[in-house]
């Protein structure tokens, strides 16, 4: 496999001026970063920032040779971040067994065809009581042709997504849907209407308002389904 390829991105774009959104996923990794820790797929780098003030030092691979040139200018200089514009696969290979904290993949492991190989794979180079930390998209009814327009190969369902991670070997902390109120206008949009497009405006409208008001429920009520799924799991220790 060509570790050199191109990414257009689009959707990290978008995805770049949900600050609400993002932090949200931050608040819910939080807990599980600490050390030396791993980002796989880091794209623009948009996630990495709001990682980096709880690590000691963190890996940054994303194979797309345009987003890595983004994150060289982005993180230029800085002692705690070190680069590598190669897959997972190829990453691991180089990498010390049992040398991770945690590996963190947000909106990662749909891109990848053998997404349990890479869990194996990743599961390799987590300490004992290492965390993996997923965030993904959820629902296959919310398939649209935008998904495969940015090359996902699925959205997960939370039980089946569960029992592969299980399977693999980690201990499951916690395993749930979110954006239960992202769920409908993706559905709308992207699913019947067919929309290729995240509308930046409509995106910085929903971070502002739609995400406190889902994120304030959830933290009631576990929703029974939702636009993704985070799921953190543990390296056993024996």
């Amino acid at each position: 496999m060509d570790d050199r390829i191109s990414y257009e991105g689009r959707d990290l774009e978008a995805m770049a001026v949900l600050s609400r959104y993002n932090n949200w996923i931050l608040g819910m990794f939080s807990p599980y970063l600490a050390g030396h820790c791993v980002e796989f797929g880091a794209g623009q780098g948009t996630i990495s920032e709001i990682l980096l003030p709880n690590l000691n030092q963190l890996d940054l691979v994303e194979p797309s040779t345009n987003l890595f040139e983004i994150l060289q200018k982005k993180f230029h200089g800085n002692e705690r971040v070190t680069l590598f514009g190669e897959t997972i696969e190829t990453h691991i290979k180089s990498t010390t067994p049992a040398s991770m904290d945690a590996a963190i993949l947000v909106n990662v492991l749909e891109h990848i065809e053998d997404d349990r190989l890479a869990l194996s794979d990743i599961k390799k180079i987590l300490k004992p009581g290492g965390y993996m930390l997923l965030f993904v998209p959820a629902l296959r009814i919310l398939y649209s042709e935008f998904d495969k327009l940015v090359g996902h190969y699925r959205r997960y369902h939370r039980d089946e997504l569960g029992q592969m991670v299980s399977d693999t070997g980690f201990e499951i902390i916690s395993n749930k849907y979110c954006d239960v109120l992202g769920a409908l206008p993706w559905l709308v949009l992207n699913r019947f209407f067919g929309s290729t497009e995240l509308n930046p405006a409509l995106a910085r409208i929903y971070d502002f308002i739609g995400v406190p008001m889902t994120r304030a429920f959830e933290l009631m009520v576990p929703p029974p389904f939702g636009k993704n799924i985070v799921l953190i799991a543990r390296q056993p220790f024996d």
